[in-house]
């Protein structure tokens, strides 16, 4: 199955995607091309979690399997007086269950102030038995208007934050962190096994390939 030419555009929406939340959902076989998501929040100031991706904003209990992105990019802005956590990914936001077999050529590009995951393919995700066999070739950029405590920023060509295993990924596209941490596979992960990157990463907090 295939879908083209997805377009959303929104200043209210703080979980986006073709779905903005699924609980105990599985998703298959889908491409997703030459689409465009581009949400600018206009909330003058205050504290409120942002989830997005080409695929699904945020899943629980969900698996995600064989799924891939052309042609597209997932785009969030916010002003730089707000607080709260973002997650965005290529494929998913936040993720709590498996992912496995997918893939993203699409470019992924978030401006925030606070603390934010961003990946090719998943924003965050935790909870479950694997993230695995997934490449990223589109480019992913995560910047924090104004830098943080700690730097709280993470990006990476697969997965931002992952508290799962790592397995067998590959990353070729290009990872930039401006007062973000940057990874060539993930900005933070717990474990990651038999992963490769020969994209460009760069940061002006700390990258890693």
């Amino acid at each position: 199955r295939s879908i083209y030419g997805l377009n959303i555009e929104s200043k209210k929406d703080t979980v986006f995607g073709l779905f903005g939340f699924a609980h105990q959902a599985q998703f298959f076989n889908l491409t997703l091309a030459n689409y465009k998501i581009s949400v600018e929040s206009d909330f003058k100031a205050g504290e409120k979690s942002f989830y997005g991706g080409s695929l699904v904003g945020r899943a629980t209990k969900s698996g995600i399997y064989n799924v891939h992105t052309r042609g597209g990019t997932v785009k969030f802005d916010a002003p730089s007086n707000y607080l709260g956590e973002v997650y965005v990914g290529g494929i998913v936001g936040s993720m709590l269950g498996n992912i496995e077999d997918c893939s993203n050529a699409g470019n992924v590009d978030v401006l925030f102030n606070d603390t934010r995951y961003v990946g090719g393919i998943v924003g965050s995700v935790y909870s479950a038995d694997s993230l695995k066999n997934c490449s990223n070739t589109g480019n992913v950029a995560a910047r924090v208007s104004k830098s943080s405590a700690g730097n709280a920023g993470y990006v990476g060509g697969i997965a931002g934050n992952a508290s799962i295993p790592v397995a067998r990924c590959v990353n070729t596209g290009t990872v930039l962190g401006q007062n973000a941490k940057a990874g060539g596979v993930t900005g933070v992960a717990s474990h990651v096994f038999l992963c490769e990157n020969s994209g460009d990463v760069s940061s002006d907090c700390r990258a890693a390939g």
